[in-house]
């Protein structure tokens, strides 16, 4: 079990290694697909980007940002949030086309610290951990 979390893990950073490694390159040698989908919310249909029902052109996004988490969020140019993590993050199919994408069409894209994630993450363990152990004790006086 505990090996298989690990291998989970190291996909996982390997992902965002790509991702990251995506943005930060030169996207005059890619090309990607006229029309595809990125999840179940988002799909492109050329410089066209829809999310929900709502349209954006390539031109009215303003940002990506990339967290070394995983975590990820597009901005407008005035920058409202457009999506976040739960609609956009590097578990989806087709994550790396999609990234292509914005480079090419050239939304400003920025790598986060994931600093205060991991502090959330450990957080969350620790209190699962918690609440777990709560849970026994009580059983044994119950």
């Amino acid at each position: 079990m505990a090996l298989d979390m690990q291998r989970a893990e190291t996909v996982r950073y390997a992902l965002i290694q790509n991702v990251i490694d995506i943005i930060q390159d030169n996207a005059a040698k890619w090309n990607v697909p006229h029309d595809f989908n990125v999840g179940k919310r988002l799909s492109v249909s050329g410089n066209t980007l829809h999310i929900g029902r709502k349209s954006f052109e390539a031109y009215e996004i303003g940002k990506f940002s990339v967290n070394t988490e995983g975590s990820m969020a597009l901005y407008d140019r005035y920058g409202k949030k457009l999506c976040g993590t739960l609609s956009l993050n590097v578990s989806l199919k087709n994550i790396d086309i999609f990234c292509k994408w914005i480079k090419i069409n050239n939304v400003f894209a920025e790598v986060i610290t994931g600093k205060a994630e991991r502090i959330f993450q450990y957080i969350f363990m620790i209190v699962g951990i918690a609440v777990i152990v709560l849970i026994k004790v009580l059983r044994n006086f119950g």
